[in-house]
């Protein structure tokens, strides 16, 4: 128990100290396109993963990037210790920021609330996981690499998960299987 509370601690300690950093340089990247994806009601995580932010900073955790796309909308302010010597203005007013993110958080708990449901009732198995990891070395479930390097067919990956797991029932998603991948 000590050593998964030391865990987190880090974890939140890194998503404060690096999460600044990172909304800096996506405020130079994605200028527009941020705000652009955040007014069609994109949530962070999405966001991270239609522009393939992930990618980017492959060690950077989930909270991290989240943070970070939440300081590249809203600004940061340079008040948290942990993140020293830096400072600015978002690409959103505050104010639209959170205009949003209530409309965002409505719109989930209508239009995912099933599918959150289902996803927590399906877990993902020991068996499903290690089905994964070597779905995840397989030549057949990379795309191509004139689209993108090391990237995976996460549509086939999923078929192939609900074929060989959920009797073909839809289970699992392109989305769900990126969110597994990257975190194992």
């Amino acid at each position: 128990m000590l050593v998964i509370d030391s865990l987190s601690k880090r974890a939140k300690f890194a998503a404060r100290k690096y999460g600044p950093e990172i909304g800096s340089d996506l405020i130079k990247m994605y200028p527009e396109r941020i705000p652009e994806l955040f007014r069609e009601l994109k949530t962070l995580q999405e966001i991270i993963f239609i522009l393939g932010i992930q990618d980017l900073y492959p060690h950077a955790s989930l909270k991290t990037l989240s943070n970070a796309i939440n300081y590249a909308l809203g600004g940061f302010d340079g008040l948290d210790p942990a993140a020293t010597n830096i400072h600015y203005m978002g690409l959103m007013d505050q104010e639209e920021v959170a205009i949003i993110h209530g409309k965002i958080k409505k719109a989930c708990g209508e239009r995912m609330g099933g599918i959150r449901w289902k996803e927590t009732e399906q877990s993902w198995s020991e068996e499903e996981t290690q089905f994964l990891k070597r779905l995840k070395t397989n030549l057949e479930f990379k795309l191509s690499a004139n689209r993108k390097v090391n990237g995976f067919d996460y549509e086939k990956i999923a078929k192939k998960l609900n074929d060989q797991f959920h009797n073909g029932q839809p289970i699992r998603t392109a989305q769900t299987v990126k969110v597994k991948i990257y975190r194992i």
